[in-house]
């Protein structure tokens, strides 16, 4: 993720910027790991299931494992 994106959605999300636009570091290492902690959600989402659909249908897991990720966006 980008600085530009992080400030992006800073500012879809409400965050005040002050007159000069700053940008304050501590948002982008926040941003950073909260990026980090969903890839490590999404990463045991989808080994659950592989262990479900190994060795049988790889195809089918990896559909299932997108699908499983789009809907956590959903919650």
């Amino acid at each position: 993720m980008t600085q530009d994106e992080i400030i992006r959605m800073m500012k879809e999300a409400g965050f005040y910027f002050g007159k000069d636009d700053e940008f304050m570091p501590e948002w982008e290492i926040f941003a950073a790991l909260v990026a980090a902690h969903e890839r490590e959600a999404c990463v045991e989402v989808c080994k659950n299931i592989y262990n479900e659909t190994a060795p049988w249908n790889y195809d089918k897991g990896a559909v299932k494992c997108g699908l499983a990720i789009i809907a956590r966006g959903e919650k």
